[in-house]
């Protein structure tokens, strides 16, 4: 299992590494891919310069938790571009990405980078914007669209939660459907670790507004989501970035598209 970091803003980048290693599978000796994507202009070369003292803090911080890590620099037309030839190159699994809490949500959200990215790759992608440490994390809330369970990466990403719990001996409060609760129920039951996990039935539209009078500063919220003509994808959960500044102005966030089967988009470019 390989996995991804792909590193833009030095003040996100602790709290991204943090995240990445606690979502690395404990059994896996892959290593750890610190990232930064540079786009191709007259100013590449002085960029390449003021970020290696970034990368390699990345560098040592994933070494100090024996993370065996590797930086990556890379040129390229753009970011989206960057991160999708690395994730094919490198075989990667999973993509951890992280928004300052300065740049509004909806503006990152229907920006370029995550809908490029998430055209050009069916790996499993976290966009996670973590305030507190993520050793302290109480609860975390994850809020799931109707028919989640029939995604690819389903599994996936609930195992990846469970690390979660396994690093800070969290609860779990699944948001969702009573069929996506059955499937979870069915993990659990043949999983050989116990959790503390607490099941809730919300439509959509009322899930957010009820998870924000529940969430406390330590806690964890997470948001799956699904690509667009996907199985899972909603039209109530897509809009959703636009109301996580509202609601949730300090909180830890996380927003997972899960892994999917797709046509990569160079590919659709060609035959069209």
């Amino acid at each position: 299992m390989l996995d991804s970091t792909p590193v833009f803003n030095p003040d996100t980048l602790e709290k991204l590494i943090s995240f990445a290693i606690i979502i690395k599978d404990d059994n896996s000796d892959q290593p750890l891919y610190p990232i930064n994507i540079i786009e191709d202009d007259n100013r590449a070369s002085e960029k390449i310069k003021s970020y290696t003292s970034l990368l390699e803090t990345a560098k040592e911080q994933a070494s100090s938790t024996d993370v065996l890590s590797k930086v990556i620099t890379r040129i390229d037309t753009n970011v989206a571009d960057g991160i999708s030839r690395a994730i094919k190159e490198l075989s990667i699994n999973k993509v951890v990405l992280g928004w300052h809490k300065e740049t509004p949500t909806k503006d990152f959200f229907f920006g370029s980078l995550p809908n490029n990215l998430l055209q050009k790759t069916g790996k499993t992608v976290y966009v996670s914007r973590i305030n507190s440490a993520v050793n302290l994390i109480n609860t975390i809330h994850v809020l799931m669209p109707p028919n989640t369970e029939y995604e690819v990466g389903f599994y996936e990403w609930v195992s990846d939660i469970c690390d979660i719990c396994g690093h800070t001996g969290s609860q779990m409060v699944f948001w969702g459907y009573e069929e996506t609760h059955e499937k979870l129920k069915q993990f659990f039951e043949k999983s050989s670790k116990k959790f503390d996990v607490v099941y809730r039935q919300a439509k959509c539209l009322e899930m957010l507004a009820i998870i924000s009078k529940k969430l406390e500063n330590e806690d964890l919220l997470v948001v799956v989501k699904a690509r667009k003509q996907t199985v899972s994808y909603n039209k109530d959960i897509a809009q959703i970035p636009e109301k996580l500044d509202q609601l949730f102005p300090d909180n830890n966030i996380v927003v997972v598209y899960p892994e999917q089967e797709i046509k990569y988009q160079d590919v659709i470019d060609v035959q069209v």
